[in-house]
């Protein structure tokens, strides 16, 4: 390993994994996902697993808050594959259900029960994502609630990549302080279309969108590498 290499990020982040892999309070059930061969470095984003998806939680309290739907759609190379998309609501006690995220989220009570079981949607979700790039817009939401849904151990790694569309868009405007950085705000200064917020699928779409556009700002004309744009999101 070389010396520059030793300091990437995605290496420490590989490395993370593989510890992880071996770890004997990994659950049993989640262990072919760590199976699953992470992408090199060196690849083109647009040639390896990549999704965007979205939570939607009655609040951001790690601790004691949930999960009440989730959305996403994959690339198909340097396209968003709409045919991808889904929208899945979890099955959750109307009684956790704040007036505020109702409000803000439009998903009532009467339709989460009969969502789906939450530990199914994590582990479904798991399936679709191990093994690749997850796209999000501040990725330290989903990537907590990933983890707590799937009831993993403080120390042990997700089996993929976080790309982060807020720490790219810090990056873009380092010189820029005070910079508005909500997905809403950053897609208007692109001149993107409005579109329904706070909705799982929608939000996932609207990142993905947003990414397509910062990834030719950074890196035109050539696509960026796996390790470049995850430097760039932590």
């Amino acid at each position: 390993m070389s010396l520059l290499s030793f300091f990437d990020p995605y290496v420490k982040l590989l490395g993370r994994i593989h510890k992880s892999a071996a770890d004997p309070n990994l659950p049993s059930e989640l262990k072919p996902f760590y199976e699953r061969p992470m992408p090199s470095g060196e690849l083109s984003v647009w040639n390896v697993p990549f999704t965007s998806i979205d939570f939607e939680t009655t609040g951001l309290d790690f601790d004691n808050d949930i999960v009440i739907s989730a959305g996403g759609v994959s690339f198909d190379g340097p396209s968003i594959n709409y045919e991808t998309a889904f929208h899945t609501l979890l099955k959750v006690d109307g009684s956790k259900i704040k007036a505020q995220s109702a409000v803000i989220n439009m998903i009532t009570p009467e339709q989460l029960a009969d969502g789906m079981d939450p530990r199914e949607a994590m582990l479904k979700l798991m399936d679709r994502l191990s093994g690749g790039l997850v796209l999000t817009h501040c990725s330290t939401i989903e990537y907590h609630f990933l983890k707590k849904g799937l009831g993993l151990p403080e120390n042990i790694e997700l089996p993929m990549a976080f790309i982060d569309t807020m720490q790219i868009e810090r990056y873009i405007t380092a010189n820029r302080p005070g910079v508005d950085l909500r997905l809403t705000s950053i897609r208007q200064r692109r001149g993107l279309p409005d579109y329904e917020a706070h909705n799982a699928c929608a939000d996932s779409i609207a990142t993905a969108e947003l990414f397509m556009v910062q990834s030719k700002e950074l890196f035109r004309p050539r696509p960026p590498c796996v390790s470049e744009i995850y430097r760039r999101s932590h």
